[in-house]
């Protein structure tokens, strides 16, 4: 006869082997796994570009053959950010508006975040977001009395992360004082964490952290040639600034490179596509090295090593304007 430690232990193995078969420990149908959650949400590694009145939005890589997955019209676009979600802002009209994944054909903001009401900000930009989630918001601010296209001091805003329908500014400080239609209408940051904004159509302003409403300028840096328009940096540092003047001026475009450490008296290292495009606007950078220019001649995307005679390695057709890559 048994003993009845024998028993227990025999029932515990017959027990063991039913659960087994019939999966009730996972709430499963009998001789079936129970099924692996669904993977988490995707998000799409975007390129974003104004053009003629809208935002076209490519999926990654892009090849010349490249279309876009989505259009969305909205006029005097004055920057374009994705922010670590891969939520899509806009600043356009003076307003920011936020586009969530997926993004659609005609697709309409999630939300829309507007300057406070009596400050005198105008929201009218570039849109850059540093290592913590902050969203930078170039702009001008416009002193009490003064109509807003007369006088303005060029100032960055800045918004904590992450992004929403509640989010506010929380303080703004003056990137320079400068006449009229001065505004930081470009920006980008370095891998210091320093900002970097294009003021009016002349300067490079660079402001360190810690941001506050008294941050201040610490290098005013001034291209060799008339007009900062797009500038980005790569994982090593180094400082691309697309400059250049209006087409029929007889001069090209070109894309001029930095290498740290920045002074205000720092020469451009390299110099190239003079010879791809009349007018550059904006420029990105994605976590691979490949540049993407936004030109009056078309969308370039040059890669990595860049060079004074490298050519584009896929040129969409068309006249672009500020361009932004996805996280």
């Amino acid at each position: 006869m048994l003993n009845t430690r024998a028993l227990l232990f025999r029932a515990l193995v017959g027990l063991a082997a039913l659960l087994a078969m019939t999966n009730v420990g996972c709430g499963g149908s009998p001789y079936m796994q129970a099924p692996p959650p669904p993977p988490p949400l995707s998000v799409s590694k975007l390129l974003a570009a104004a053009t003629n009145n809208t935002i076209a939005v490519y999926a990654l890589p892009i090849t010349a053959a490249s279309t876009p997955v989505a259009t969305i019209p909205d006029a005097f676009v004055s920057g374009i950010a994705f922010d670590s979600a891969g939520q899509m802002l806009v600043d356009v009209g003076g307003q920011i508006q936020v586009f969530d994944q997926p993004i659609s054909n005609g697709a309409a903001p999630a939300f829309v975040i507007s300057a406070p009401s009596g400050s005198g900000l105008l929201f009218a930009g570039g849109l850059a977001f540093n290592a913590a989630g902050a969203l930078f918001v170039g702009g001008g601010l416009v002193p009490n009395g003064c109509h807003e296209f007369c006088t303005h001091t060029a100032s960055v805003s800045v918004l904590d992360g992450p992004i929403s329908s509640s989010s506010v500014v929380k303080f703004t400080f003056v990137e320079s004082n400068g006449c009229c239609f001065s505004l930081v209408s470009y920006e980008a940051f370095d891998k210091r964490g320093d900002l970097w904004a294009v003021v009016g159509e002349a300067i490079l302003d660079e402001t360190a952290p810690p941001f506050s409403g008294n941050s201040q300028t610490q290098i005013a840096l001034a291209p060799p040639y008339t007009i900062p328009l797009g500038v980005a940096f790569d994982s090593a540092g180094n400082m691309y600034v697309s400059t250049g003047r209006a087409p029929g001026s007889g001069v090209q475009g070109d894309i001029v490179a930095y290498q740290p450490p920045f002074t205000a008296s720092s020469q451009p290292t390299l110099l190239f596509g003079t010879t791809t495009f009349d007018y550059g606007n904006g420029l990105a950078l994605d976590s691979s090295g490949n540049m993407y220019a936004g030109t009056s001649s078309g969308l370039f995307m040059f890669s990595p090593p860049f060079t004074a005679t490298g050519t584009p390695v896929v040129t969409l057709p068309g006249s672009f304007g500020i361009v932004a890559v996805g996280p």
